[in-house]
């Protein structure tokens, strides 16, 4: 049994990320039922988020582009 979900997505994000998927012969579905399995099988985020001084300056609040990337992609995800 599968659960549709609904979720948007940057434009340039979609293009890119499937642009990528496709030459490692997936298609974006695939790719995010891999990233949820993984994150259930070691109960985490399968990759490192973290915040140090170099990305993040906590006095102006700014992230860098990929970290943005990445809370866009999570904000997406109803869990």
């Amino acid at each position: 049994m599968s659960k549709k979900i609904e979720i948007e997505i940057d434009e340039e994000i979609f293009k890119d990320s499937n642009n990528l998927f496709e030459e490692l012969g997936l298609d974006i579905e695939t790719a995010i039922n891999m990233f949820l399995k993984k994150s259930i099988r070691t109960k985490s985020i399968p990759f490192d988020i973290s915040m140090d001084n170099q990305t993040y300056d906590i006095e102006k609040k700014e992230f860098t582009q990929e970290e943005m990337d990445v809370m866009t992609i999570l904000e997406n995800f109803d869990i």
